[in-house]
């Protein structure tokens, strides 16, 4: 990099992100500079001995405490990073072609069977330019081999550097077929991904299917969100919102339900109808003996 200079870009390796106590993946935001040009030692932004290191607005190293007269650029090299890696992304998938450099950072995609129907759910911790996905699905053990797209298109977030949650349902299913599902992502620009963007997910379609709780949409969410779920027969079904401690803060159904896809809205209330505050919820299906759970956030 040269002194001074700006438009160099660097990319971010992900998988140094850290997590809190949340679980949301943050960015280890610090500067560093080089104390002593040609050392080759980054150290830690403000140091306490030696040449320090001031905060600076722009690349030229202007420091608005003293208006320009400590500028860092006179006092050693910098560069500000987040754990820098001037390479090749190599996170969420492999890459086939050296120039297959994919913008969307994939965390998860799995699926489950339920009665009617395969629901396939995937989640992103950050996307750039995203105009969305089209799944793929192959027969596994027919005379078609081929990866066959899925007409139904889902739509993506653009930009952004906080977790999607979504979800695609496959209702054109035979009992007892075994079917193979992949993602290929698209940008807005009409770029496609390359063949290993995401895992294979391989499941075998009965008819009976399991419980299944699809992810909330939106998330976070603002005033509402709809809560999804599948259960393959007759029974006692609870849907309840849980604060971080446990608490039920709203009962959104306790009823018998028929075998079948529900969807119920949460308006962000409790069960006074007051609105939450703002923060991580925890959404429960209970359906017999059995217990699913999900999380939200509520951002005011």
């Amino acid at each position: 990099m040269i002194k001074g200079s700006s438009g160099i870009y660097l990319n971010i390796e992900k998988s140094f992100r850290v997590r809190d106590k949340l679980s949301n993946q943050l960015n280890k935001n610090f500067f560093a500079y080089e104390n002593g040009l040609g050392s080759g030692a980054w150290e830690q932004f403000m140091a306490t001995l030696g040449n320090p290191s001031y905060a600076h607005l722009d690349h030229q190293g202007f420091t608005p405490s003293d208006q320009g007269a400590t500028a860092t650029l006179s006092r050693g090299t910098w560069m500000p990073l987040i754990v820098p890696y001037l390479g090749y992304r190599t996170y969420s998938t492999t890459y086939p072609y050296k120039d297959c450099d994919i913008p969307v950072e994939l965390t998860n995609f799995k699926g489950s069977v339920r009665q009617g129907a395969i629901d396939l759910i995937w989640e992103t911790a950050s996307e750039v330019n995203n105009h969305g996905f089209y799944v793929e699905r192959k027969v596994v053990g027919s005379e078609n081999n081929d990866w066959n797209t899925m007409p139904e298109f889902v739509n993506g977030h653009g930009t952004s550097n906080v977790p999607h949650e979504y979800n695609f349902v496959d209702t054109e299913v035979i009992p007892n077929t075994t079917y193979q599902y992949k993602l290929r992502q698209v940008d807005l620009d009409g770029t496609q991904s390359c063949d290993d963007f995401s895992n294979i997910v391989t499941l075998t379609y009965t008819e009976k299917g399991s419980i299944v709780l699809m992810p909330n949409t939106p998330n976070p969410l603002n005033d509402a969100t709809t809560l999804s779920f599948s259960i393959p027969e007759n029974a006692n079904v609870s849907l309840e919102i849980l604060d971080i401690y446990g608490n039920v803060v709203n009962t959104i159904t306790n009823e018998n339900l028929s075998a079948g896809t529900y969807s119920k809205i949460w308006n962000a209330v409790d069960n006074s109808g007051n609105k939450v505050a703002s923060g991580t919820y925890i959404y429960r299906l209970t359906v017999s003996d059995k217990v699913l759970t999900g999380k939200m956030s509520v951002v005011k």
